[in-house]
This record gives C-alpha cells, sequence and structure tokens, in this order.
C-alpha cells in the first residue's frame, strides 16, 4: 500500500484586494522565514484575497478545512487570519484537532512569552487568546479551557 505524503499548506488571508497589498506579503514572508527556522518544506500556499465578510469567510475557511487531510501541517500567520471571533476560532480549531491536522503559526513561538500573539491589539484579549493556545498546545480540550476561564471570572 502506498501511503500518502503529508502536505504542508501555508495559509494567508487578506479583506482588501489592492494589487501588491503590502499585508499579503508580509503574511507570505512571516510564513516563509517561519518555514525556514524550523526546516519546514511548505508544499503549497492557499490565499484568500478581499474577504472580510463573517458568512463568506467561514465558507472560505471550511473549503480550507476540506482541502486538508490527517496528518497534514497548515501555517498561518496568524489566528486572526482565520477569524477575529474566539468562538469561531474555537470551533476551527477542534475542526482541526478531531481531523489530525497540525496547526503551526508563525507569529507565535510557545517560548516567547512576551510576544502580542495573533494579530489581537488589546492586551487583556491576547493574553486569553494566547492561554488558550498555550493550553490548547498542552493538550487540553476546549471545554477544560473554557470550564477554567469561566472559573477565573
Amino acid at each position: 500500500m502506498i501511503q500518502r505524503k503529508q502536505r504542508v499548506l501555508a495559509f494567508a488571508r487578506v479583506a482588501c484586494s489592492k494589487p501588491g497589498n503590502k499585508n499579503l506579503q508580509e503574511q507570505r514572508q512571516n510564513i516563509l522565514d517561519f518555514a525556514e527556522r524550523k526546516n519546514i518544506l511548505i508544499d503549497a500556499f492557499i490565499e484568500i484575497i478581499g474577504v472580510s465578510g463573517t458568512e463568506i469567510l467561514g465558507q472560505k475557511i471550511e473549503n480550507l478545512i476540506e482541502l486538508l487531510q490527517e496528518g497534514d501541517t497548515l501555517i498561518i500567520a496568524d489566528l486572526s487570519r482565520i477569524s477575529r471571533s474566539l468562538l469561531d476560532l474555537s470551533r476551527i480549531m477542534e475542526i482541526l484537532k478531531n481531523k489530525k491536522i497540525n496547526l503551526l503559526l508563525a507569529s507565535f513561538d510557545k517560548n516567547d512569552d512576551d510576544q502580542l500573539p495573533f494579530g489581537f491589539n488589546g492586551e487583556e484579549e491576547a493574553s486569553i487568546v494566547k492561554f488558550i493556545f498555550k493550553k490548547y498546545l498542552e493538550g487540553w480540550s476546549f471545554g477544560k479551557i473554557v470550564r477554567h476561564l469561566n472559573a477565573s471570572e
């Protein structure tokens, strides 16, 4: 039996469709720099340009997830490229976890506690998202994370 090669896909998204969009170029470069530091070969880049509406973006993200197969790796610049909604992020991360998709964030080094994560600007929101992602990487279920966060309020 021939085994399928596990793929590494990179994903970038911008809401503005201007040619030569700097943000798209920055995301691409951040991902490439990250992959080089980690000695990862990227098989393909998937870029979504000019999409910001929640419903439309949600469909595009679902299409991306359908492309991914067990064991594949998805590299993104930061989680805000998938969604800025914590609820949507947790749902998407749960789907990726269930499909056994490896998620790597070019903007996040889990040993760098001073880094403001995932494109979120508010300190309090950033610390919550950072906590969620660290616990996810440690293997906590989303239910356990939610219970912990609710108990801390």
